[in-house]
């Protein structure tokens, strides 16, 4: 019974570890994405201020009132804080970058708990039986073929052929006699044919 509860135990704070890491991963990209978005507004004031006539006035809004700034001032200004937004979506990135290579790992080890350590292609286990077994890398297709293959031929020949040789040999022997017969009774006999003109 303790091991299941520790299992369970396990499980849960797994599980709210990931989703306060999802959380967190959420946040950064939104702070990331508003960042972004105010870059870009900053950047392109500054190009419009950029683009403007020398003498054109150009104001700073403080709150609910505006500021009369030089263009260099405010375009300086701003530059500033675009060069501060940058840096903070860096900084952001990487730890998000970080909070979801933690998360991947916390997913991992929750599987690993819900497949008590196995995995796919280890699913099963014998008791009392032990597996040896190599690499296909270190594997040879062909070990040693020629000389397995002539030891295999010598051997079942030397185990065969006593009991092979003579009844080939007898078959040999009665074919060519039968031959030899045949062509004999076969040929005329010239005795016969003596008195013929």
């Amino acid at each position: 019974m303790a091991p299941d509860l520790e299992l369970k135990k396990a499980f849960t704070d797994i599980s709210i570890l990931m989703q306060n890491t999802r959380d967190k991963v959420r946040q950064m990209q939104s702070s990331i994405d508003m960042l972004g978005r105010s870059t870009m507004g900053m950047r392109i004031t500054n190009k419009t201020i950029q683009s403007l006539d020398p003498e054109h006035r150009t104001y700073e809004s403080i709150g609910r009132i505006f500021v009369l700034r030089k263009q260099d001032e405010l375009s300086k200004k701003i530059t500033s804080y675009v060069e501060e937004n940058e840096k903070k979506i860096k900084q952001l990135e990487e730890n998000k970058a970080y909070h979801e290579n933690k998360m991947k790992e916390s997913e991992n080890n929750l599987r690993e708990l819900k497949m008590g350590g196995k995995h796919f292609g280890n699913l099963w286990h014998i008791r009392n039986v032990i597996y040896i077994r190599m690499s296909h890398y270190e594997q040879k297709a062909f070990p040693h073929y020629l000389q397995n293959t002539w030891n295999g031929f010598r051997r079942d020949f030397n185990s065969v052929f006593p009991y092979a040789a003579p009844p080939l040999l007898c078959a040999y022997l009665l074919y060519t006699w039968g031959n030899e017969e045949n062509k004999r009774l076969s040929r005329k006999n010239p005795a016969d044919y003596e008195n013929e003109v």
